[in-house]
């Protein structure tokens, strides 16, 4: 798997992160991986099950939320970690994604970080030369 650009922000109580790319539909990509890669490691997650994913928000930061929150679903709510995720659209206010799972497996792999919550805290999606970036805090 190749390195996900994204950095990690010191916070005193929750875990942030700044995410960058080229474009929109890059910067959402990345975001999702690195969601997931904080998780566990994803070298170890088996390709799996195809889920295609349609979100909507305000604005952009707004849609930053909602996306990293359905994909944190996948995790807390269904016991899935993502693998592959392939932006089909985006644009201010909604997106379309595929997204690949893999079941958790505890014997195959070990949960890096317990992320309860994506949070609003300094929540910002912004394009400053040339490069998309998203800065975002989780509850962990």
């Amino acid at each position: 798997m190749e390195k996900i650009p994204y950095e990690l922000i010191d916070h005193t109580a929750d875990m942030g992160m700044r995410v960058f790319a080229f474009d929109l539909a890059g910067l959402f990509q990345n975001a999702g991986m690195a969601l997931f890669d904080q998780i566990a490691d994803l070298s170890r997650v088996s390709p799996g099950e195809k889920t295609r994913l349609e979100v909507a928000g305000a604005d952009l930061a707004d849609l930053m939320f909602a996306w990293l929150g359905e994909l944190l679903y996948l995790w807390s709510g269904k016991g899935r970690l993502a693998d592959k995720i392939r932006v089909r659209s985006v644009s201010e206010t909604k997106m379309e994604a595929d997204v690949w799972t893999g079941v958790y497996d505890p014997a195959r792999r070990e949960i890096k970080h317990d992320i309860k919550a994506v949070t609003l805290h300094q929540l910002s999606v912004e394009k400053k030369n040339d490069v998309w970036t998203a800065r975002v805090f989780f509850d962990v």
